[in-house]
């Protein structure tokens, strides 16, 4: 998955299953997903 940071617009891939990643060039925290209900089935 391609991330762009919205506060420095760097540009990363990552393959996070985090919710949330920080920016390697500045700490800015990105959403990079939803969170799910908890409706586990």
């Amino acid at each position: 998955m391609n991330v762009k940071c919205k506060k420095c617009k760097y540009e990363w891939d990552t393959n996070s299953k985090m919710i949330m990643v920080s920016c390697p060039s500045c700490g800015y925290k990105i959403t990079i997903r939803e969170i799910n209900g908890g409706n586990k089935k």
